[in-house]
């Protein structure tokens, strides 16, 4: 449902089912990568720990966390966290919050 949201807002998606899948795919598509959208909870690799490998490879995207367990989410800046379930329109707002935070920001290498 929510790539189904995320491309009727027009955004171009590359999409994973798990932790790994988002390495490979991020690995070989980063300079065409705007933002990271990922579950805490995933198969393999959790979100966290996926963007942590993302980002000691200098992939340094914005990120975008969601998960159903608000309470236990583990992320401290919750800016960059949205709970389950959310609204296209919400998740719309978030998107373009964290996106134009991220271009407000210097870009760091």
């Amino acid at each position: 449902m929510v790539i189904h949201s995320l491309r009727y807002l027009g955004y171009n998606v590359l999409e994973a089912s798990n932790g790994e899948q988002g390495l490979a795919i991020s690995r070989e598509n980063r300079d065409q990568i705007d933002m990271i959208f990922t579950d805490i909870v995933m198969p393999r690799i959790s979100g966290p720990a996926m963007v942590s490998s993302l980002r000691q490879e200098r992939i340094n995207s914005p990120v975008l966390y969601t998960t159903g367990f608000a309470d236990q989410s583990g992320i401290s800046d919750k800016d960059n966290l949205i709970i389950k379930p959310y609204t296209t329109k919400l998740l719309a707002a978030k998107i373009r919050e964290i996106l134009d935070h991220a271009k407000a920001r210097p870009h760091c290498a």
